[in-house]
């Protein structure tokens, strides 16, 4: 059987493995806009140097595509735990209300 209170803990890891996810993809992206060609590794740079400055930015751009959608992963799955932890907490007030009632 599952509880709330163990579908909550669930979301939450989760949620942090997305944000992890988030990070490393921000990480690389960073790592990426930073790598250039030097000079002497190509004989021919005529296509290197019209290439590999897109090369970058499209693959700068999908990995923090990646890094917001991974984001927003981890922000909708603790979305979900507030909003299992609140129904929680008021049916558990409902009930309570109801036992303390006097007849």
């Amino acid at each position: 059987m599952v509880t709330v209170a163990m579908a909550a803990q669930a979301l939450t890891a989760d949620a942090e493995r997305w944000t992890g996810v988030s990070t490393a993809l921000g990480n690389a992206a960073s790592a990426v806009g930073g790598l250039t060609v030097a000079s002497g590794d190509f004989p021919s740079r005529g296509a290197v140097d019209t290439l590999y400055p897109s090369l970058v930015e499209k693959v700068t751009g999908l990995l923090i595509s990646g890094r917001n959608e991974a984001k927003e992963v981890s922000d909708e799955l603790l979305n979900v735990k507030r909003v299992i932890t609140s129904a929680d907490e008021r049916a558990k007030e409902s009930i309570e209300q109801f036992w303390d009632y006097t007849f």
